[in-house]
């Protein structure tokens, strides 16, 4: 996936040898591709049945299990620190924050399995437009969720 810097450069770079109507439509293009590339890697982590949707059990099983996986301490909540390290969280510290804040609703600084669930089905009914029980192609690429790959907790 082309990063957004990388893109940025990439149109400056082009901007003398291109008029902006071609610039547009390329930047146009590279959006497009960046979000065809993400709906791929979330259909790989989530879709297990391989059918080009993913279902909402498929959907819980995965959020489930990522929350697992995050619980480094096993306590039934992260902190900011754990949830940094999900392969769907936006990237980036501020980002993160955000993602805190957003899931966080007891305001305590973390988030529950419950606020973490919640967070993760509102998301999925969003996504779900045509209320299907389903989340199709079209449906992913609108989703906030990023697939970025899993860290390794440096002080385990």
């Amino acid at each position: 996936m082309i990063g957004a810097r990388k893109l940025a450069l990439c149109l400056a770079l082009s901007a003398a040898a291109l008029p902006a109507s071609d610039l547009a439509l390329a930047a146009s293009r590279a959006a497009i591709a960046a979000g065809e590339e993400q709906v791929r890697q979330l259909l790989a982590l989530i879709d297990t049945d391989q059918n080009g949707r993913v279902s909402h059990a498929e959907f819980k099983r995965f959020i489930e299990g990522e929350f697992e996986a995050l619980d480094l301490d096993h306590n039934g909540e992260l902190d900011l620190e754990e949830l940094s390290h999900s392969r769907i969280a936006v990237r980036g510290a501020e980002e993160v924050h955000q993602l805190l804040r957003l899931m966080d609703k007891d305001r305590n600084g973390k988030v529950s399995r419950t606020e973490y669930l919640r967070f993760m089905e509102a998301e999925f009914n969003r996504l779900d437009v045509h209320h299907t029980g389903e989340l199709t192609p079209r449906e992913l690429s609108h989703a906030i969720l990023r697939v970025s790959p899993m860290r390794v907790n440096p002080h385990k």
